[in-house]
Parts: C-alpha cells; sequence; structure tokens
C-alpha cells in the first residue's frame, strides 16, 4: 500500500501509526490534526525510532487536510474533544464585586502542560451578622426593639420580618446606609419565647443566605417582675 493517512495524533493515532511504520505496511503515513504542530511532533517521535526497529517508511505530519489527498486508506482516530472546567474560586474574604483571578497549570493528553487563567466576580450575597437579642437569649426586656444588622445594604422593598408569636409590630427604623434595622413592637408577653425569621435582598437582587448568625432565631423574655405591698402595721 502507498499511502495511509491517520486522522488524530492522540494516543490511539500515534499507536497506530508506529504500528504500521513497525510492520511497513505502506510507503507513506500522514497524520492529520487540529491541534497545532500536534502531528509534527507525533510524526517526528516515530520518525526517531525508525532505527531502532529497522523501518523504512516516510512519516508526515500537519494541520492541512490537504495531506490526506491520495491516501489509499484512512483511519480515523480522532474523538471528540474533552472540555475542561476550569473556574475561579471566589474567597470568602474578598470585598463584595472585586475581581478574582485564578491561573492553573492543565496537562493536555500529550502530557504538555499549559497556563489558563479565569476570571470571576465576587459576588457574595448577604447575611445577617448580628441580632439583638442574641439566639437563646433570656430574660429580654418586653419593650426592648429588635436590632438586626446586615454584612451589606438591603433593598428595604424586599424586606420581610416574622415574629412568633406576633406581639404587633410598629414602624421600622433603618440606619442611612441600609445595613441596619431597628425594629419596634408592643410589648412582649412576660416569660415567653419569640421565634424571628428575616427575608431580604441586597441592592442587587441576591436572597440573604445563612451565615454565622441563625436565621431564625429565638429568645426570651424576661419573667414578670414580683410586686410586694407593705401595710402599716397597726399596734393598740
Amino acid at each position: 500500500m502507498k499511502k495511509i493517512c491517520i486522522v488524530g495524533a492522540g494516543r490511539v493515532g500515534e499507536t497506530t501509526a508506529q504500528i504500521l511504520a513497525e510492520e511497513e505496511l505502506c510507503r507513506e503515513i500522514a497524520l492529520f490534526d487540529v491541534r497545532e504542530d500536534v502531528p509534527q511532533g507525533v510524526a517526528l517521535d516515530i520518525d526517531q525510532t525508525a532505527p531502532f526497529f529497522e523501518f523504512d517508511c516516510a512519516i508526515s505530519g500537519s494541520n492541512d487536510p490537504q495531506i490526506l489527498r491520495d491516501s489509499e486508506l484512512v483511519a480515523v482516530t480522532a474523538g471528540l474533544p474533552v472540555p475542561v472546567a476550569f473556574r475561579a474560586a471566589v474567597d470568602p474574604a474578598a470585598p463584595d464585586g472585586a475581581a478574582i483571578t485564578n491561573t492553573a497549570a492543565i496537562r493536555d493528553g500529550l502530557g504538555r502542560l499549559y497556563d489558563r487563567t479565569a476570571v470571576a466576580k465576587a459576588s457574595i450575597p448577604p447575611t445577617i451578622v448580628y441580632t439583638y437579642p442574641a439566639d437563646d437569649q433570656i430574660g429580654v426586656p418586653i419593650t426592648a426593639p429588635l436590632v438586626i444588622t446586615f454584612s451589606e445594604p438591603i433593598d428595604v422593598a424586599s424586606w420581610v420580618l416574622a415574629i412568633t408569636p406576633d406581639p404587633g409590630l410598629e414602624p421600622s427604623v433603618w440606619s442611612p446606609d441600609l445595613t441596619a434595622v431597628t425594629v419596634h413592637h408592643l410589648p412582649f408577653a412576660y416569660d415567653q419565647r419569640y421565634t424571628v425569621t428575616v427575608a431580604a435582598a441586597d441592592l442587587d437582587g441576591r436572597a440573604l443566605v445563612p451565615g454565622f448568625v441563625p436565621n431564625p432565631w429565638s429568645f426570651t423574655t424576661e419573667t414578670r417582675p414580683l410586686y410586694r405591698t407593705y401595710l402599716p402595721l397597726v399596734l393598740k
């Protein structure tokens, strides 16, 4: 046979070309691959084994499909390229909106290393960073307002708070930077456990997510105070 062309210069294509050369089944072996310089490198590697295996056939490689011309046999060993998923990992400590760049070395099917860089923008959803009363706090005054602080400004229109049992809520007061809110209410009941749940989103529409401060959280109010009445002692 005069000429055999192998499409795909990966491991299978390289092995096929090597065996064809050693068996001298043709006078010319051509390797075609879309990856730049890959078929040329494989052809050179095989050609350099000729003195050891004592074969005498021409071996060439190209990225040009014209190399298939005049082939008496075409062996297709190419497969679909395998995508490599690589993304930048965002440091939780990075400020919201910061650009994060990660670079990694990726080894291809021929064992060669390539540097790949991924860039991501830190997009950190809001969390609750402080509450008063704190979770499981006891002895909370029945008139004490609730104070909630967030990790970033909150869209007030998205803000929803629920207290169970409901004491009756009054208008809330937000800090100028929209990161904290004070919730006023009618007096709590004495010696009562309350649970608070908050839902909200930041100014970019990212929903509130759990943080190191619990949400929901619970607290217990103070015990009803004891009043003592002293009567004057009248001696006769």
